[in-house]
């Protein structure tokens, strides 16, 4: 079974009460309650929660219980789909007319639908007439749109407002089932139009039989009236609804049912016990912070959705409440998420792979304003920093480092620094960099297929990319055909794009010292023995003339390059050398010798490592360029400036590394 997504939507009030997991029928009833015994004129009722809170769905579970009661006709508008500010009394009209029209054919009921349009129409007169009521202007141009309401206006041009709506309130109060009028999604309407439905509610509100649920989010009301110059906005709501009922709050037992029940969308192999106390690790991880993290359904849902989608990713790698909890950080605190991808140290501190950073007081407070902007920026930022510190105990401070949640070798927690880097590197799988070095590293047999599809402009980031993967692996999750990996990498340095790389400035970039840190990584997740036998093969191989290059050079350099030195006997170093030359002798027959990354770096060194072979280098080169144009441009090149750019130079260094190559 795979995992389905499943969209955020309200409940139908076909089945609302039926699909009902957070126990609001109580709710429901007391709201249908109030209506029936209510004898006042123009209820008005709020629903009020924020986006994502379940307020349609609740106005679902009150109209599915109405239908069932037949006490009522209900009537559904929704402004949002009306567009256009001046159509939304005609149209609030006509809405209720229309539907009573079609679900009661009695003499009473057509009498109340004729005199609704009656009313509306009335309003395309009285905008004219001075002295007129106030409200008698929010229509404006809405006549022309409807013929019954021309028809309307020549029968009662006689009429004033008062005598029309008289007529209505005879009509209404005849009825022998009130209307129940629900108004939904206002809270997704411009403040212009939100006023608008506001002063249309206010006009009419005192007609008999019409009573008002309206769901919205109170909060968003009250800003934007404030917005268009309405005074003391929340006054100003409580002046039209007598009863305001916020959403029920979802209780922690309830939100956690919730995610539970989402969860069971996932197929079988995602619960199968990669790690040991997966189960206790996901009940941790809801006491410290996630659960409190998701404030309603909608949450949970994209929580849900996103945890799916990512989840198989790291399947066996990364225990699955883990997963879930960097779901929840990535979906509810972007800038949280942002802050651990560019300032992972932050969260587990530093790599092997990293230098040490200044630890002075200085740059710890860097740090600390670093956090706090971060937090700042977050919702709900106490629970997602409680969240973060029980992912990553490294980010408690003092005392508070005593962890709740430690970290466990073995049962997959996203802290421990190969975890956090596997997920960084992976959690962006949409790119294709990413999808091409993972299976680069994971399978030997499409190895060279799959480096034909890296473009130059990404062969870097290609390199990057499976140096990451390699930094992020433990030791024993390494490929088990490591040493062809590494010699197959080895041997990029040497060939297009690879060999080529320029910035955009046109220098050449070393990318054999890009590489040579990938095997410096992959060799130290494996035994001494293994990497012996690794070096060894590296720099018998005549495809790898630039990274064994680096390898010998950083070893017989030391004290001046600061280099990774992996050839540390000096006996072996000297063998190595010898076979190093003689594979760099053989390669300069080809015509591709001088497109090997490093080769102006090995023209200047082999004078200092082997004198003797300058000159048989020279003499294979002569075989296909016997004016040694290639050597000249590459020996005197290599040199790059801001200023000056590519330029090519001779010096009394240059004479004497010369000098080795031919006589001058």
């Amino acid at each position: 079974m795979n995992f389905k997504f499943e969209i955020d939507k309200p409940l139908s009030s076909r089945n609302s009460l039926e699909h009902d997991k957070l126990n609001r029928k109580s709710y429901v009833e007391n709201i249908t309650k109030l209506l029936h015994e209510n004898e006042q004129p123009g209820l008005v009722i709020s629903i009020e929660g924020e986006w994502g809170s379940g307020k349609s769905s609740l106005l679902a579970m009150i109209e599915e219980t109405l239908h069932r009661d037949k006490q009522c006709h209900i009537v559904n508008y929704n402004p949002w789909s009306i567009g256009n500010k001046e159509a939304l009394l005609m149209s609030f009209f006509e809405q209720i007319a229309n539907t009573i029209d079609i679900t009661d054919a009695s003499k009473e009921v057509q009498r109340v639908s004729k005199e609704l349009r009656s009313y509306a129409g009335i309003f395309d007169v009285m905008k004219f007439i001075p002295g007129a009521e106030p409200w008698a202007s929010l229509l404006k141009g809405l006549i022309t749109t409807a013929s019954d309401s021309l028809t309307a206006v020549a029968e009662y041009k006689e009429k004033n407002l008062e005598q029309t709506k008289r007529s209505l309130e005879e009509a209404l109060n005849k009825l022998s089932r009130p209307i129940v009028v629900f108004i939904d999604d206002v809270d997704r309407l411009f403040p212009n139009e939100i006023y608008e439905i506001i002063r249309i509610i206010k006009t009419i509100g005192q007609l008999p039989n019409i009573s008002y649920i309206i769901a919205w989010d109170a909060k968003y009301i009250a800003e934007s009236l404030n917005n268009i110059g309405i005074p003391s906005s929340t006054s100003y709501i409580d002046k039209i609804t007598q009863i305001r009922m916020p959403v029920p709050y979802l209780s922690f037992r309830c939100k956690k049912d919730l995610i539970l029940d989402e969860l069971n969308r996932l197929p079988m192999q995602a619960y199968e016990e990669h790690f040991s106390n997966q189960e206790k690790r996901l009940h941790q991880l809801f006491l410290y912070g996630l659960i409190d993290c998701l404030e309603n359904v909608r949450d949970i849902k994209k929580v849900i959705n996103y945890f799916g989608h990512i989840e198989p990713i790291f399947r066996g790698e990364i225990t699955y409440p883990d997963i879930l909890a960097m779901a929840t950080i990535i979906t509810k605190a972007p800038p949280v998420y942002d802050l651990l991808r560019t300032h992972t140290r932050l969260f587990v501190g530093y790599t092997s792979h990293e230098f040490a950073y200044d630890e002075s007081e200085d740059f710890k407070q860097r740090d600390g304003r670093l956090w706090e902007s971060t937090y700042y920026q977050t919702k709900n930022s106490d629970s997602i920093k409680k969240l973060v510190n029980a992912l990553f105990p490294h980010t408690k401070k003092g005392n508070d480092r005593i962890s709740l949640t430690p970290l466990i070798p073995g049962e997959g927690h996203i802290g421990q620094s190969d975890k956090i880097h596997t997920f960084l590197q992976f959690i962006s799988d949409e790119n294709s960099n990413t999808k091409i070095a993972r299976k680069y590293l994971n399978s030997r047999e499409t190895r060279e297929t799959i480096t034909t599809k890296v473009t130059e402009i990404d062969s870097e980031d290609f390199i990057d990319q499976i140096t990451k993967r390699i930094i992020s692996l433990p030791n024993n999750a390494m490929p088990e055909d490591i040493e062809d990996m590494i010699i197959s990498t080895t041997r990029l340095a040497d060939i297009q794009p690879f060999s080529n790389l320029r910035n955009k400035a046109g220098f050449r970039l070393m990318i054999h010292e890009n590489i040579e840190t990938f095997v410096a990584e992959a060799l130290s997740k494996c035994s001494s023995d293994k990497r012996g036998d690794i070096i060894s093969k590296i720099i018998q191989d005549p495809e790898s003339i630039s990274v064994s290059y680096i390898i010998i050079s950083n070893s017989v350099y030391e004290s001046i390059r600061h280099g990774r030195v992996l050839i540390k006997n000096p006996s072996t170093l000297e063998k190595y050398k010898k076979i190093w030359v003689k594979n760099t002798i053989e390669a300069a027959k080809n015509e591709n010798f001088f497109n090997i990354s490093a080769i102006e770096r090995i023209l200047n060194d082999l004078p200092d490592i082997d004198s003797q072979a300058c000159k048989t280098i020279i003499k294979n080169i002569k075989t296909w360029d016997q004016n040694l144009d290639n050597f000249a441009m590459t020996f005197f090149g290599g040199s790059q400036d801001s200023y000056k750019g590519e330029f090519y130079t001779y010096n009394d260094t240059s004479q004497a590394k010369l000098e080795a190559y031919t006589d001058i």
